[in-house]
């Protein structure tokens, strides 16, 4: 994962009034007025910027400013206090450019820091109403179908001499089992140390052909991983050329791209995009309805894809027998 930066906390906000709600108004004039809501970082940077052309009042609840951006007092069991800042949810180059400016221009210092997020390694539990439509089985992936599937994940990366250890923790990015089991063209495996670290990706690919391979990569520090294809998919292709393979795995962001170098072309690109939510019921009620059978339509529409590309008369590659690998 690309390293995130972490602002370097500007002057304690405990020093800010902490009795009374937090307003901030700009000098009086013929200026137009406008009022802000809330004094997390959107607000405090929206009531700067429009103080430069408006009347400015900043409302605020709490009684303090700051939003997420705090220093909490925590007192131990042997009576010891200690202040814990806490910044923001994330905060990098790429997808806050202006807060980046806006630092910038405020003097407030940065540094390198490595992102870490606490996620729960169980497999989301629905009601039974719900389960039909959003099954995680470890049948539908790589080991042993008896077993969890980060346990079939860990016994696969033991056979290459990986051990995540106490702590280790893996992240699944996959499509859900809706009524019955359907193609799962990619499901991703983010496989973190019990430091925090993340120790390798293993990609799961499947074919229409029922046939299943696993790739175990090291992606760099921009997230970028490459390896020699090596899986019969799609059949229009032989089992020759490279992937260069792009991963993102952000609390606002989750990102997927395969791109297939072959004869100094790129005759396949694919990716995925999406911003992760909780699967509250709710959330999942909501993708049932506007987004039905998802798995059911992405399998349909691979098959009709494949059946357009053949009337067109692209020539189909002959299927080499396929050798399952160890632990898959």
């Amino acid at each position: 994962m690309t390293a995130d930066e972490a602002a370097m906390t500007a002057p304690d906000p405990r020093s800010h009034a902490r009795t009374q709600p937090a307003a901030v108004t700009s000098p009086a004039s013929a200026r137009p007025w406008v009022a802000v809501i809330g004094a997390g970082v959107s607000g405090l940077t929206a009531a700067y910027l429009l103080a430069r052309t408006h009347e400015v009042t900043l409302f605020e609840a709490d009684s303090r400013l700051g939003g997420h951006a705090h220093t909490h007092d925590v007192t131990a069991p042997d009576g010891s206090g200690y202040a814990v800042d806490s910044g923001f949810i994330v905060h990098n180059d790429r997808t806050y450019p202006w807060l980046r400016k806006l630092f910038g221009e405020l003097d407030v210092a940065v540094r390198p820091n490595e992102m870490s997020m606490s996620i729960p390694d169980e497999v989301p539990e629905q009601p039974w109403y719900l389960k039909p439509f959003a099954g995680f089985n470890a049948a539908d992936h790589l080991g042993d179908a008896r077993l969890p599937i980060k346990a079939n994940v860990e016994n696969f990366l033991s056979l290459s001499g990986i051990r995540l250890g106490a702590g280790g923790r893996v992240v699944m990015l996959a499509n859900a089992r809706v009524l019955v089991p359907r193609l799962r063209p990619l499901s991703v495996f983010w496989c973190f140390a019990g430091s925090g670290a993340l120790a390798c990706i293993v990609a799961e690919v499947h074919n229409t052909h029922g046939e299943r391979h696993v790739y175990l990569l090291r992606p760099d520090a921009s997230g970028v991983a490459h390896t020699e294809k090596a899986f019969f998919v799609p059949p229009f292709f032989d089992v020759t050329g490279d992937y260069a393979l792009r991963f993102a795995l952000h609390p606002d962001l989750v990102a997927v791209t395969v791109t297939l170098h072959h004869d100094r072309a790129v005759p396949f690109s694919a990716t995925f995009r999406g911003r992760p939510v909780r699967a509250s019921r709710a959330a999942l009620a909501r993708q049932l309805v506007r987004r039905p059978l998802m798995p059911q339509q992405v399998s349909t529409l691979i098959r009709l894809h494949g059946s357009w590309l053949r009337l067109r008369r692209l020539p189909l590659v002959h299927r080499p027998q396929h050798r399952p690998q160890e632990g898959v």
